[in-house]
């Protein structure tokens, strides 16, 4: 965007790391107000949360991002460890240990957006996908929840329908989603995410 913006995942399990970013992200707002801030799942580490107002929304998030930001779920939200989705079988990878189910777990984090406790209101998960249209600077941003995706069919046919709503109006579309179609490290493993690429590129 002409505004400049930022995306980042897999909010740090370290406090002093997390201060570090979000004083770049502040400052950096306070210079461009208009700045867009993605964030892109694993957003705590890591199991996730297990109440509406766990503790940790305040001091992992809000008191350290103190501007509007846009949040995706990802796998450790879910409370999902290791492979990220389970297309094969068609199903979630069942949750770690007992406690709140995974789905359960997740919805949460959205849930959270609505309540009076997120006072900041910087805090916004509509949904666990969702789309936002800029008609100013002419760009569609599809929020996805790629740990369901592949096997999603309520969010497969709303990312259809959404999309060819939006698909001849000349706006850039921009897919926000945890896991990358590419990636390095460990995650180039043989096997590991086997299929994702061409299970979210159908």
């Amino acid at each position: 965007l002409r505004e400049g913006g930022f995306l980042w995942g897999g909010t740090p399990d370290k406090r002093d790391h997390q201060k570090s970013i979000g004083e770049i992200i502040s400052q950096s707002y306070g210079q461009k107000p208009s700045t867009l801030l993605f964030v892109l799942g694993d957003n705590f580490y890591d199991d996730g949360i297990d109440s509406v107002n766990h503790e940790r929304f305040k001091t992992d998030f809000h008191e350290v991002y103190q501007v509007p930001s846009f949040v995706v779920l990802g796998n450790h939200d879910f409370n999902i460890h290791g492979f990220g989705v389970q297309g094969k079988r068609g199903q979630y990878i069942p949750g770690m240990g007992t406690g709140t189910p995974p789905m359960s777990r997740a919805m949460l984090q959205v849930e959270h957006t609505y309540d009076r406790a997120n006072t900041t209101n910087n805090w916004n998960m509509p949904n666990r996908y969702y789309a936002l249209f800029s008609e100013q600077n002419k760009v569609d941003f599809f929020c996805l929840d790629s740990n369901t995706l592949p096997f999603d069919q309520d969010q497969i046919s709303w990312l259809r329908d959404v999309y060819a709503q939006r698909a001849d109006n000349g706006h850039r579309k921009v897919l926000i989603q945890h896991h990358p179609f590419l990636a390095a490290g460990s995650r180039l493993t043989p096997g590991h995410f086997e299929g994702d690429v061409a299970q979210y590129a159908r």
